[in-house]
């Protein structure tokens, strides 16, 4: 699950094989040239099923021509009764990880471990691609208060090497009824109140939209209270990702992009990547959630506990409504791309980071759980910085009247256009140094609220300047209200 983080401009024409890990057209996305993140996804997900397609409960094939109808009513059911998948239902602010413990350490006590460390749910992966597997591990996540998404070999087999809404007569294309029925069969191996969702692709490109739209409303039809899992490639093509949620009309939007890489101080695209999803997921009405890098790997550099921290302010200041890591348990160095130790080592033990997502995964779901149901209205960057592409330099407005002091990164969000209060995230710009602020708000504020260590120390009320001392990485909540 990761990729090349320069501009990335996904080809239309996509792949001639889609799936194949780092495979594009001419002026697509390009890989590192060994394992990449999409091929531990094929690994994860295709080594039982390649070869066959799934067997279907019999039904009569239907003409193609009805694909796209099918694909509107489904969507338009799922929207007309209201149901959400519960994931995205704002019980509690998501924060997941790929590639979970092994199925040989898929226990108790392992999982007590994850939700420990203050996390809401689990991607398959790592070997956890048998249903039988997958089974045990929604049992074992159940037991742990966590939600679990599998990656389902079979379906990983069908959304990869077959396709879907398109001519009837063309090699490997599935009927409506053959998706609808192997997408009823494949849900059905997973029961439990741990089931969040399935997952149908990592990183797909325009090729595989038509198909993608399929698979999303039949899985919204048959189970609306499951999230259909989809995450992203990383590129600063508005259209990429605009063309995929017009066709595909998922009910949320995640991307992956990792911003520490070896030589500089990050990836400065980051920033814009992070501004266009967010601009299209606001476009379309739904949530947006991204993925941060908790490894060192090919090109990428080993993020310290306060790069951690620093991923994820940011992030919220964006208004991002569920955060993933990548990875969790680090992937067996065999596979290739040199990685190292995560939050979790190959041979199981716990590391530094592991403590530091501790510490900050507990920041973040109670500064999660106050932006879930707010709308993110804007962001900005304060100082004597020059802004990357995607992030603005911040304006005074009716609610901050200025920012002195250190950068800071301010993300403001509202319930409503007309409401009476408004929230602020406040991130330190530095994951070095600590940031020394003071924020003034506009006239007419009457309560002031700071919450500068969240999960830490209880929010305060303060006066009409608020002095903030943030951490290197660190982020800081403020509620302010008028009238």
């Amino acid at each position: 699950m990761h990729h090349d983080d320069r501009s990335h401009t996904p080809s239309a024409s996509g792949p001639t094989r889609p799936g194949d890990p780092d495979t594009a057209a001419p002026g697509g996305p390009v890989g590192h040239g060994g394992l990449s993140r999409r091929g531990l996804m094929a690994l994860a997900g295709l080594g039982t099923a390649a070869a066959a397609l799934p067997v279907f409960a019999a039904a009569p094939a239907s003409a193609a021509s009805a694909g796209s109808t099918a694909r509107q009513s489904a969507t338009t059911a799922s929207a007309a009764d209201g149901t959400v998948p519960r994931m995205l239902s704002g019980d509690r602010y998501p924060i997941g990880m790929w590639w979970p413990p092994h199925p040989f350490e898929t226990n108790d006590e392992r999982y007590q471990q994850m939700a420990e460390a203050g996390f809401t749910f689990a991607i398959g992966g790592n070997y956890l691609n048998d249903d039988v597997v997958s089974r045990w591990a929604l049992g074992t996540a159940e037991r742990a208060g966590l939600d679990f998404i599998p990656v389902d070999a079979d379906m990983t087999c069908l959304t990869h090497r077959f396709s879907a809404g398109g001519p009837a007569d063309e090699a490997f294309m599935l009927s409506d009824a053959e998706v609808r029925s192997s997408v009823q069969s494949i849900l059905g191996r997973y029961p439990g109140k741990a089931f969040g969702g399935i997952n149908l692709y990592d990183e797909p490109w325009y090729g595989r939209f038509g198909t993608l739209a399929q698979y999303v409303a039949a899985v919204r039809e048959l189970a609306p209270t499951a999230l259909p899992y989809i995450n992203m490639l990383p590129s600063n093509d508005v259209n990429y990702y605009r063309n995929y949620v017009q066709t595909v009309r998922p009910p949320m939007l995640s991307f992956d992009r990792y911003p520490l890489v070896l030589g500089a101080d990050y990836d400065a695209g980051w920033f814009d990547n992070l501004a266009i999803v967010r601009t299209v997921a606001q476009e379309a009405g739904i949530p947006y959630w991204t993925f941060i890098q908790s490894i060192k790997y090919a090109n990428h550099r080993m993020p310290t506990p306060a790069e951690l921290r620093w991923q994820i302010g940011i992030a919220l200041a964006y208004g991002y409504k569920g955060i993933q890591y990548f990875t969790y348990w680090t992937p067996d160095p065999a596979r290739g791309e040199a990685f190292e130790p995560a939050l979790i080592t190959v041979g199981g033990e716990r590391t530094a980071l592991w403590y530091a997502a501790k510490k900050v995964n507990r920041a973040l779901g109670v500064v999660g759980t106050e932006i879930l149901p707010l709308t993110s209205e804007s962001v900005g960057v304060t100082g004597n910085v020059t802004p990357p592409k995607g992030l603005p330099s911040f304006a005074p407005g009716d609610w901050v009247a200025g920012v002195s002091g250190d950068p800071v990164v301010v993300g403001q969000f509202t319930e409503a256009p007309d409401s009476a209060s408004r929230t602020l995230v406040v991130t330190n710009w530095s994951f070095t140094s600590t940031a020394k602020v003071q924020l003034r708000v506009a006239g007419g504020i009457s309560q002031v609220t700071v919450d500068a260590k969240p999960g830490e120390l209880p929010a305060h009320p303060a006066g009409g300047t608020v002095p903030l001392t943030l951490e290197p990485g660190a982020f800081a909540r403020i509620t302010l209200v008028r009238g």
